[in-house]
């Protein structure tokens, strides 16, 4: 059965095979970073220091490495890697699944078929849902896939410490130990598995009953370490996160609203994991948020409803009370209590906090009578098969970025993030009106978007030609974004276009700040130097720019003409040759020529 189920899962996802690198985080993790390309001595150790767009995962960053030796920059090889995880991922839910329902019914005395048939659903439900799609298809979230492996396997390890025999039961706890390092070495996100393991020690290990017991002291005291090894993780990433800014403060999303917020998240995922329509990429966050509007007080209203009728049944139902629990806990650190990113709910966190509700499921198709457990397969095979069919399709939307983001807009996404990409993406298409229209949909949605009145400002520049209206969006989003080196580079440029000189070097400087890397930055900044006469400094600029970029020869030329200026002949012949050598056509280059052997005639007379 558990080969089935993991041909079934691999099958589901084949869509994800032909996909491309995406630009939503993919372009900066793997397009532009080379740090990861192989599996040296400099990547290793960049892996295991660099704290990566916010993520400390080292050991997910080897598996891509290994990618990178393997395939190069093919993202096919990719996807197939993340395809094989999620289908070990499958095989070790279907170990686990049948593990925990074996425990929950031991007392009902149940055939091991009907044991395996419930693990068989449980782990179709978790692992062909159109939930996972993002964290399959999305190479960026290799990291859930191999934390989720990692994970499934410290729960297993943990559940044979519990049954070793006490000579052995030290090499189980140890080997749980490591196994949570190595998942935390892959994703943080594990900080809350050994809360999670107390609860399966509450239920179905039964190894406590009340937190007064004695028992519950001792089964406290095996997750010290594991609590303190979770700890350091969680500060470490939280520290780095608050110093690069990643973290938003209470100014930037207040109290309240982060609570509406975990209420709705609470209440989403489940919505989802039944009704798996209308899924999105992203699902981005309006700022402020009031939790007193609908669909954050309903949420509340629903959890605070379900967790009052849970406690109250406990005692009846506690395998639904312990998935409730553990789904909160897998929850918790995503939940938005502490907020970093621009999501308010994402399909992914769904990975690891979804998997107790599949358990559930199939321990539901254990306790149903044979006489009706031909109906009851017929219709979870069904409701397999729609899921099957919905992940097929949802794969294709994870296919390349142009698809990615017109389906977000397809939608109708309330996301001024999707729809300022999307518009990009037609302007460079050359679909102005489209692209316009797309743009401004954005703004509409967050008229505080910088990188929308960028593009606006782009589209307004070279589709309309209208730059005093550019120049203004391009101020707008340095004002709204000090971080963006973009809008300053190109107000710069219609500054200089404007025979303004001084405000284009300043705009060129502070530009130069913020991405110091630019070499056309760094060229233009030391023409506008030149037209003020601040020669000493253009030649710096110019001496930088071809550092960066050797390719920008016509440089040489300039530099000639500086150091001319400046009465120093020996240095601009040095340039001039160069210039000449490049391009001994060049009317300007000889008509410099010609001048500096009249300079030089008198001399040698």
């Amino acid at each position: 059965m558990m080969v089935a189920v993991m041909i079934v899962t691999f099958l589901a996802f084949l869509p994800a095979l032909g996909g491309e690198f995406i630009n939503f985080d993919d372009d900066l993790n793997f397009l532009t970073n080379p740090n990861f390309r192989g599996l040296g001595i400099e990547q290793l150790r960049w892996m295991w220091t660099a704290f990566h767009q916010g993520h400390y995962h080292p050991i997910t960053w080897m598996t891509l490495g290994l990618d990178y030796t393997i395939w190069g920059m093919d993202p096919r090889g990719y996807h197939l890697t993340n395809l094989i995880l999620h289908t070990i991922n499958a095989g070790l839910f279907f170990i686990l699944a049948r593990r925990i329902i074996a425990l929950g019914l031991r007392d009902r005395a149940m055939p091991g078929i009907s044991i395996s048939l419930a693990a068989m659903i449980a782990t179709v439900f978790f692992s062909i849902h159109p939930l996972r799609v993002e964290s399959v298809a999305w190479i960026t979230e290799r990291r859930d896939l191999v934390s989720g492996a990692l994970i499934l396997c410290t729960v297993i390890a943990y559940l044979r410490f519990v049954d070793a025999q006490p000579q052995t039961r030290a090499v189980w706890y140890g080997l749980t130990l490591l196994l949570l390092v190595l998942s935390l070495l892959s994703k943080v996100i594990g900080v809350t598995v050994p809360i999670v393991l107390l609860v399966l020690d509450w239920y179905p290990l039964r190894r406590f009953s009340s937190w007064r017991d004695h028992a519950f002291r001792q089964c406290a005291l095996e997750k010290i370490p594991m609590l303190a090894i979770g700890a350091g993780f969680g500060a470490a990433a939280a520290h780095f996160d608050q110093q690069r800014g990643w973290v938003m403060s209470l100014a930037e999303h207040a109290l309240p609203g982060r609570i509406g917020q975990v209420f709705y998240g609470l209440a989403f995922y489940v919505w989802k994991m039944l009704v798996p329509a209308n899924l999105l990429p992203l699902y981005e966050m309006r700022r402020p948020i009031d939790p007193l509007k609908w669909p954050y007080l309903l949420a509340a209203i629903v959890v605070l409803c379900s967790a009052i009728v849970l406690v109250l049944m406990r005692r009846r139902v506690r395998g639904l009370v312990a998935a409730a629990m553990a789904y909160a806990v897998l929850l918790g650190p995503t939940l938005g209590i502490v907020q970093t990113g621009p999501q308010l709910v994402a399909d992914r966190y769904s990975y690891l906090s979804c998997m107790g509700w599949a358990i559930v499921a199939g321990a539901m198709v254990a306790l149903v009578p044979m006489s009706r457990m031909r109906f009851v397969l017929g219709s979870a095979g069904l409701i397999a098969a729609v899921l099957f069919v919905a992940t097929w399709q949802q794969c294709k939307v994870w296919h390349d970025t142009f698809t990615f983001w017109e389906y977000m807009c397809r939608k109708n996404a309330p996301s001024a993030f999707a729809w300022n990409s999307y518009g990009g993406l037609l302007f460079k298409k050359g679909r102005i009106d489209e692209a316009d229209r797309a743009i401004r949909r954005s703004l509409e949605i967050d008229s505080r978007h910088a990188s929308a009145h960028y593009n606006l400002g782009n589209v307004l520049l070279e589709a309309r030609h209208d730059n005093q209206t550019a120049l203004k969006e391009y101020r707008t989003a340095a004002q709204l974004d000090p971080k963006m080196y973009e809008p300053h580079y190109n107000a710069a440029m219609i500054l200089m276009q404007q025979q303004d000189f001084a405000g284009a070097e300043q705009a060129f400087g502070t530009s130069l700040q913020l991405h110091p890397e630019n070499a056309r930055g760094h060229a233009n900044r030391g023409i506008c130097l030149v037209r003020l006469q601040r020669f000493e400094e253009a030649i710096n600029e110019f001496n930088t720019a071809l550092q960066q970029d050797s390719t920008l020869t016509a440089l040489h030329l300039e530099l000639a003409r500086v150091f001319a200026r400046l009465q120093k002949l020996d240095e601009a012949r040095r340039e001039l040759a160069i210039a000449l050598r490049i391009n001994p056509n060049d009317p300007a280059a000889q008509q410099l020529q010609q001048a500096l052997n009249q300079a030089s005639e008198p001399s040698s007379r």
